[in-house]
Formats: C-alpha cells, structure tokens, sequence
C-alpha cells in the first residue's frame, strides 16, 4: 500500500509585473492512497485519490474524488481505467481510459483519453516514456 500528499503553490506564491500584481497562486492539497502489489505475471493494482481545496478553472470550480484500476501483463502490457467526480459546484463526472506497452525495457508508449461531463478533465495523450 502506498499513501501520498501533494500540495502545489505552498506559499500561494503571486505574480507580479512591474510591481503590478497580475495573478495570485491558491494553495492546492490533494490526498491518495493506493494498492501496488509485487509485480507478477498479472498484477492489478487500484488508487483513490481526493482534492482537499476547491481550484478555480475556466469552467468552474473544482474538487475531484477520483478513482481507478490497472492491469498489467508480463510488465509489458498495461490497460487501466478510471471515474473522476467534481464535488463541488455542479456535480461533473468523467471517465477515462489508457494502455501502455513496453516495446523494450524500460521504454514504454503510453495513450489515454477522458471524456464525460467535466469539460476541465477531458482530453487526450500519447507518449514516449522512459523508466529506469
């Protein structure tokens, strides 16, 4: 089991332009925890995560409670999933979706995409990336 905290702009740092104060940074705390078992032939792991703070977006406020699963196979094939709800303002929820594979050890391509009602959430990606 792995536990974690993040908290981003620590000291709500602000942006200044000649003097002028343009944007200020709120603190953001986010919690998890997760299940990450000694990798094997087929490993699933799972993950809750939490945001503590309302963050202002151009779509709204949000807070997110947000959880997910992950199936690997041989450390070479990972096929994962999620929901995200915004828990404040208007209820939003997305879904999400993302493989990765491992063409080499170590190097692995990875894709995902997240749709639903949470216009701040949505989107999609593809990557190369390298482990070590």
């Amino acid at each position: 089991a792995r536990v974690g905290l993040v908290v981003k702009h620590l000291h709500q740092p602000d942006v200044l332009a000649n003097g002028v104060r343009l944007e200020a940074f709120d603190r953001q705390v986010r919690v998890g925890a997760a299940y990450v078992p000694v990798p094997a032939a087929l490993t699933v792991n799972a993950a809750v995560d939490a945001d503590l703070t309302a963050t202002p977006t151009a779509f709204g406020n949000a807070r997110h409670l947000a959880a997910g699963g992950e199936l690997w196979i041989r450390r070479r094939l990972g096929v994962r999933g999620g929901i995200s709800v915004n828990t404040i303002d208007e209820l939003r929820q997305s879904l999400s979706a993302g493989a990765s594979v491992a063409f080499q050890t170590g190097l692995f391509i990875d894709g995902h995409i997240t749709r639903g009602d949470d216009e701040a959430t949505q989107g999609w990606g593809l990557d190369l990336r390298v482990t070590f």
